[in-house]
């Protein structure tokens, strides 16, 4: 796995991302988060990341529920997840 900080509004969160050997995603933790609490990702919204891969669409209220209030949130973790697949496929 995979130990990734991003900046989501003004402050960081930092995943931890589970990547199986075909490229699909095994898990994603949320190891710390820093902006206000409201807009923290709940774990059920990042267990729907589980089983996809970089093929897949991962935009949040099309391809992934929208979190109500934590827009910003759900795109950078999306976003965040997406880079960790990449890197993933680059190196195998």
């Amino acid at each position: 796995g995979t130990f990734v900080t991003d900046r989501v509004r003004t402050k960081e969160q930092t995943l931890f991302v589970a990547v199986d050997p075909s490229g699909k995603i095994l898990d994603v933790r949320l190891i710390s988060f820093f902006e206000p609490e409201e807009y923290r990702p709940p774990d059920r919204w990042l267990a729907l990341l589980k089983g996809k891969s970089l093929n897949e669409s991962l935009q949040p209220g099309k391809d992934l529920p929208a979190m109500s209030g934590a827009t910003l949130t759900a795109g950078a973790t999306s976003d965040t997840v997406r880079m960790v697949l990449a890197l993933v496929k680059a190196k195998l």
